[in-house]
């Protein structure tokens, strides 16, 4: 018989299942049943629950998904807005930019233009960072002088398909080594017994909205170990199969927690605008090694954005 614990740890699987299947359809037109159906739920208790887990109702969840995935992709990509637009559900540029407008207030060219000019107001230029990846010479590497005269090693490679069972965090996590602690040791308290890390298990921390575009409590994250296929899931863990594809990578050894922001600005606003490539339509993370953490107690983490040519 399931306790309440259980019983709690079941729901929060099954509207994680519908997140995913809502962030892996987000340019489609999404219909309940078919979101409802993917939970396990019946879509006639299927939006009480929605909301009694995650906090928002379902459709406001979509838009807000919707509208701020597009606010990425202005900002970061070369994507017309009319694509862009395609790219995440809206039926025309027009439509993006009336619901843009309403939700930002502000239309899409003022957004783009007013982050032009962001890599150029950077302050932070007084920290080192150890920025280094392999030397497997058959992969094409970029080596690239940033603006705060460090020095970054890139590599552009093709990552494989991947499974991952994961524990999803929404709510704020920036400078908050505690929380990922945490969701760290559930993860392994509860792969570890069934088996699933090995020597060649990658550790991945999934970032799905942008931090200065979404409001911190509503921001995801999932924690998640690279599984075999056909692993069950239970207790609260979820799975689901993280596309591989082109990522731009750099590996960065950490040494306090607001490094891992100074690595992901290095990337994102001083490396990518002066690359050939843009961010691809798939969310980025960070990659661990099972042996992470160094004897003087840095980290060592991969960061992997997904790109393509411009």
């Amino acid at each position: 018989m399931l306790n309440h614990k259980d019983n709690k740890f079941q729901y929060i699987s099954k509207i994680n299942l519908a997140i995913d299947y809502i962030e892996k359809n987000i340019r489609k037109k999404i219909k309940l049943e078919d979101i409802a159906k993917a939970s396990g739920f019946s879509p006639f208790h299927f939006h009480r629950i929605f909301k009694a887990i995650t906090g928002e109702n379902l459709n406001p969840f979509i838009r807000r998904v919707r509208i701020e995935k597009a606010a990425f992709m202005i900002s970061n990509n070369d994507y017309s807005l009319t694509e862009i637009a395609l790219k995440n559900g809206f039926s025309s540029s027009q439509s993006l930019s009336r619901e843009f407008k309403e939700f930002f207030k502000t239309t899409p060219s003022e957004y783009r233009n007013s982050k032009i000019c962001y890599t150029k107001s950077n302050k932070e230029k007084d920290y080192v960072l150890d920025f280094h990846y392999n030397d497997d010479n058959s992969r094409p590497t970029i080596y690239y002088k940033s603006l705060i005269n460090n020095s970054m090693k890139v590599e552009i490679t093709t990552l494989p398909d991947m499974t991952l069972a994961y524990i999803r965090h929404i709510g704020p996590y920036k400078n908050n080594p505690k929380l990922f602690e945490d969701l760290f040791g559930r993860l392994c308290g509860w792969a570890g017994p069934r088996n699933l890390i090995t020597k060649d298990s990658k550790f991945l921390c999934i970032y799905y909205d942008g931090p200065d575009v979404t409001d911190e409590s509503k921001l995801r994250i999932d924690i998640g170990v690279s599984v075999p296929s056909d692993t069950d899931v239970d207790d609260g863990a979820g799975k689901q199969e993280v596309k591989g594809g082109q990522y731009a990578i750099t590996r960065c050894i950490v040494k306090e927690p607001k490094d891992y922001e100074k690595c992901w600005n290095e990337l994102y606003m001083n490396w990518l605008p002066q690359s050939d490539y843009q961010p691809d339509d798939k969310p980025p993370f960070e990659m661990y090694p099972v042996e992470c953490k160094l004897d003087n107690g840095d980290m060592i983490v991969d960061i992997c954005i997904p790109v393509k040519k411009k």
